[in-house]
């Protein structure tokens, strides 16, 4: 019986110690395809691309039913100035909507200065709210001149957006 025993028990495999349900349970993601996310990052962009884009098409077949043999080549021209217009009004809202955030949600600090970088501009450096020590280049209205200091506003939200007061 012993030998009996002893044969079972070797063929069997080692004994673990119980666990708990939740060290079986692994969770697995699936990764979405990079079009899937660039759409999701960037919907207002893609949405407002698509419109021009159909508006553009739409000149195009307008001026070409219309006008004169030649004049629906026009629109191709006016293409890069729009271009430029909506690229320029994007930046500008962007940093609007940032300097906008800023002054309502932002934390002003007094940066103190720090030298000047191989471009020539001047570096200060100040302590955020959570102890890091961070960087603003670039200029400002000087608060202390001993020593030298200007003041920086920046979103918790947002980090990287820096901006010196300059009233």
């Amino acid at each position: 019986m012993t030998a009996f025993v002893w044969a079972v028990t070797s063929v069997l495999p080692e004994r673990r110690a119980p666990r708990d349900g939740m060290e079986l349970v692994s969770e697995v993601t699936s990764e979405a395809p990079a079009w899937r996310l660039f759409l999701t990052r960037h919907s207002r962009a893609v949405t407002a691309a698509v419109c021009m884009v159909v508006l553009w098409a739409a000149l195009v077949v307008c001026v070409a039913a219309t006008g004169e043999p030649g004049q629906w080549v026009m629109p191709i021209f006016g293409v890069p100035l729009l271009l430029a217009a909506v690229r320029y009004l994007q930046i500008a809202v962007g940093i609007t909507r940032d300097h906008w955030s800023t002054r309502r949600r932002g934390i002003t600090v007094a940066a103190a200065f720090a030298g000047r970088n191989s471009a020539h501009k001047e570096i200060w450096r100040f302590t955020d709210a959570e102890g890091r020590e961070r960087i603003y280049v670039g200029s400002g209205k000087i608060i202390s001149r001993d020593p030298r200091r200007i003041e920086v506003r920046y979103d918790p939200r947002h980090p990287n957006a820096l901006y010196a007061l300059n009233q």
